[in-house]
């Protein structure tokens, strides 16, 4: 198991949390602490997930997902994920999230979104 590392940067009027490793159950709690702070800091900001250093994610993660995509939505804020990786994309088509979340490709791409 790859462990999580979670990386947050501040730009503009944008706060990216760079996620790198396995999202999984047993690492979805320390993502979910990182982004509800992210949010409580920051409630209206455009959060930008970055998920191209993550291998794998379970229906674990994507929840903490969607309810980072909630909070922030509630709160004037936005969501956009940058996915790379085919294993991430393949669970996001899956689960129909590819079609309803804002998805980038880098994190410049987000930025200018």
């Amino acid at each position: 198991m790859d462990h999580l590392s979670c990386s947050v940067e501040h730009r503009a009027d944008a706060t990216i949390v760079q996620v790198v490793g396995e999202v999984d159950v047993a690492s979805a709690a320390e993502l979910r602490t990182v982004l509800i702070d992210v949010l409580a800091a920051s409630p209206a900001t455009h959060l930008i997930i970055d998920l191209s250093g993550v291998g794998f994610i379970d229906s674990t993660g994507i929840g903490v997902i969607v309810g980072a995509h909630r909070r922030a939505t509630t709160n004037g804020g936005s969501l956009t994920a940058v996915v790379t990786t085919s294993p991430v994309r393949r669970v996001l088509r899956t689960t129909g999230l590819l079609k309803a979340w804002r998805v980038a490709g880098s994190v410049e791409e987000a930025l200018a979104d």
